[in-house]
């Protein structure tokens, strides 16, 4: 996984990308998600960022429970998708006439956003 240039915080000229560390493929993410937590949040660290200051985006791999509670307990700005499954039902099985049309240049794009109690925490869901 590649970010844009941290240039102001790492010292590496323009033309240089932050590597940020990755699981390798067919991993899953509860067995390495703290492992890999901790090599973020030490990059931070040696980076001089901040963990409020950073916002973590991950694909619903990482939805877990417990990999929540790490989240909160690092202190960082985070994204995660959420497996459809794991929304409330009263979500997902909403009537189509109740979804917002995005555009009429994408007719078929439907839309619904409201504040949900995900893993005992008020989430904005989409």
């Amino acid at each position: 996984m590649t970010f844009p240039p941290l240039t102001s915080r790492l010292g590496a000229d323009s033309s240089q990308e932050a590597k940020w560390p990755s699981l390798g493929k067919n991993v899953a993410d509860s067995e390495e998600f703290s492992v890999s937590l901790t090599r973020m949040l030490n990059m931070l660290d040696r980076s001089q960022m901040a963990p409020d200051t950073v916002t973590l985006v991950f694909d619903k791999g990482s939805a877990a429970l417990a990999n929540t509670v790490q989240l909160q307990e690092a202190g960082v700005g985070w994204i995660s998708a959420l497996p459809w499954n794991q929304a409330p039902v009263a979500f997902r099985e909403r009537a189509v006439e109740q979804l917002t049309a995005c555009s009429c240049a994408q007719p078929g794009v439907r839309l619904a956003a409201e504040k949900l109690l995900v893993h005992g925490k008020q989430c904005l869901a989409f």
